[in-house]
């Protein structure tokens, strides 16, 4: 019996192994407050730790969680990483929520994902994090097959042509609604900011007809970082700064200042093309 636990226990873990994943930590205003972060790539583009801390501090003031920082004086708690799935920003919110740094004084913002991620991996450092937004375009040929995450995907071709058949743009419309209805339940100030664009969700999400890839996408260098023809969805490097310009990442601080002070200002004409 004993032995048959185990085996359950190793095929079903208990818990998510959270402990080597990105986090950011602002506080040059020593201060008690704080808000706090989820999301992909729109939340933190990078998905490892900086190895010169005088660039991570030029990255940071210059992106716009730090511009919020700065105009708020609260620390910044960032558990964004880029290439992430929603369910990877739900463990990070739910593994918060639970622990002994929730406070309701807290702001929380989280910023929801594409649909077409791979939802997680197995507790295997083996499986970075970023590979969730790549290993399902190698079914249709918009990922290259040069990307770090193809060996992957070819030893588990099957799993992951057997996974992509449950994913659907309902189901995770659906999941949408019980994040909003669930932040919105909470007693802190919660702002649920989408990254893509899902019209079908806008009659229940409390920012409609916005989102973060719209800004990217209006500026002016975004069609020159695309990486090539026959993968026109796959980026090649983006220097920006959570895939926006400099300006731009100042320009979503002061929207998410404003939100929180309960001016909604949310217009994709406010942002700069540059």
């Amino acid at each position: 019996m004993v032995d048959e636990e185990e085996a359950m226990l190793e095929m079903f873990p208990r818990y998510v192994n959270k402990k080597d994943r990105i986090f950011t930590w602002l506080n040059d205003y020593d201060s008690e407050e704080k808000i706090v972060i989820f999301g992909d790539s729109y939340a933190y583009s990078e998905n490892k730790s900086f190895k010169d801390k005088n660039f991570e501090n030029h990255f940071n003031n210059k992106s716009w969680f730090g511009h919020l920082h700065h105009k708020t004086k609260k620390q910044i708690w960032n558990y964004g990483c880029g290439g992430t799935s929603l369910l990877y920003s739900k463990q990070q919110l739910f593994a918060y929520l639970n622990s002994e740094y929730y406070d309701e004084n807290d702001y929380i913002i989280f910023i929801t994902t594409s649909y077409t991620r791979i939802p997680s991996f197995p507790n295997d450092v083996t499986y970075k994090p970023n590979y969730q937004a790549s290993i399902l375009g190698f079914l249709d040929n918009s990922a290259p097959k040069t990307h770090e995450s193809y060996d992957v995907f070819n030893k588990n071709k099957k799993v992951f042509e057997w996974l992509s058949y449950t994913l659907s743009k309902e189901d995770f419309i659906n999941e949408l609604r019980l994040l909003q209805a669930f932040l919105d339940s909470l007693p802190n100030k919660t702002l649920l900011l989408p990254a893509f664009n899902y019209p079908e969700a806008d009659k229940f999400l409390d920012i409609k007809k916005f989102c973060l890839c719209d800004v990217s996408e209006n500026e002016a260098i975004h069609d020159t970082l695309l990486l090539t023809k026959e993968h026109p969805r796959i980026m090649g490097v983006d220097p920006r700064k959570q895939h926006m310009s400099d300006t731009n990442n100042g320009i979503l601080a002061n929207m998410i200042d404003n939100y929180f002070k309960g001016i909604s200002s949310f217009n994709l004409e406010d942002f700069e093309r540059e």
